[in-house]
């Protein structure tokens, strides 16, 4: 059987293989996508439009797994390692052929390893700044940069090298600030990395503050380890595995004892939760999710699986919540039967000059 070659797609998307390759026994199983970069930004709604006419085309399943990071080294490492049978396609912009060969040191595989072939689309991007900054082009924005580095980013001299990246936890801090001012009782989570290289006992105070100040209510928290294809892994490994686990330790404790609290908050309260099926203890009884994203244990017909019902939490545990069963879907009214023009009445308004618009 002819042999596919790897697939590429240059500026947002492409496919390398062989013509011959189009044979009828070709495909006989799902098409994997490669997207390396997250989910709902430019780049990811661009392959999963194309996804669905290839879809739609070739009458078998596409699935687009996402596999950000390193600008899109990783994604596309993951791409270059695949079988070579047309059963595995990457689609990214350009910037991986053209930008990163010159920006990292090592990539994680070979430009030689994927083979572009199409551009799918291209797009114009714009470089933007407050115009109190007083620059009217590239040049004096530069300039101004050079100028002013520490006053305009605000972080560390050490970061200016290790981290390339602005201390901008005062913004940060302002737009949770917000976030509870509109909705009180949202909870944050985030990532953490412990044993940056680099990472000083100041740095993890300094991030333990930020958790105390911003109060988290859960985290994904791990011990770096170098990645290759990543500009990190080219730096000194300097902290000690010792000190990462002890960091380590001390931050999810602190984050857990944070989620409890949050947690105690809610007994005694009605949580409306989507139930996602059987107990993992008990399949006699039901597991669910509260807005909060913890997970709730509770009696209830089978039949409620899939939808949404009332419970009141009875106890807390430390990864799971106990409820009683109150209503269920047909008695909160939540679902409706109207006519689009019934919906589109309903929110209809007219401004001052006489145009019509229709607000959610």
């Amino acid at each position: 059987m002819t042999s596919f070659k790897r697939a590429f797609m240059t500026s947002f998307a492409c496919l390398c293989f062989s013509v011959t390759a189009f044979a009828q026994t070709w495909p006989q199983r799902a098409i994997k996508v490669i997207a390396p970069y997250p989910p709902g930004g430019p780049s990811d709604i661009v392959i999963r439009t194309v996804s669905d006419k290839v879809q739609a085309a070739l009458k078998q399943a596409v699935i687009i797994e996402n596999i950000p990071g390193a600008g899109g080294n990783i994604g596309s490492a993951a791409a270059a390692r695949a079988a070579a049978d047309g059963y595995t396609w990457l689609i990214t912009t350009d910037t991986v052929m053209t930008v990163n060969p010159h920006v990292y040191k090592s990539m994680g595989f070979k430009l030689d390893d994927l083979k572009p072939v199409s551009v799918l689309t291209s797009f114009s991007q714009t470089l933007v700044c407050n115009p109190a900054l007083g620059v009217k082009n590239l040049n004096e924005l530069i300039a101004k940069s050079k100028e002013q580095f520490l006053d305009i980013y605000g972080f560390p001299l050490s970061y200016t090298k290790a981290h390339l990246r602005p201390d901008l936890m005062i913004e940060y801090k302002s737009i949770i600030r917000r976030l509870r001012k509109a909705r009180p009782d949202i909870q944050i989570s985030s990532d953490f990395i412990i044993g940056f290289p680099g990472e000083t006992q100041q740095d993890f105070e300094d991030t333990m503050k930020l958790i105390e100040d911003v109060s988290f209510d859960h985290s994904f928290s791990f011990i770096y380890s170098a990645r290759p294809g990543t500009p990190a892994a080219d730096l000194p490994d300097d902290v000690s595995d010792e000190e990462k686990k002890q960091r380590l330790a001390i931050l999810q404790d602190r984050i857990t004892q944070q989620a409890m609290r949050y947690s105690r908050q809610m007994l005694g309260t009605v949580q409306r939760v989507l139930v996602e099926g059987p107990s993992v203890k008990n399949p006699m009884e039901l597991r669910g999710r509260t807005e909060n994203n913890r997970v709730v244990n509770f009696e209830a017909p089978h039949s409620s699986i899939g939808g949404f019902v009332d419970v009141e939490i009875v106890d807390v545990y430390t990864n799971s919540l106990r409820g009683k069963y109150i209503r269920g879907e047909a008695e909160m009214d939540l679902r409706r039967s109207l006519r689009p023009a019934e919906i589109l009445a309903k929110h209809k308004q007219d401004d001052e000059l006489g145009v019509t618009q229709f607000k959610p």
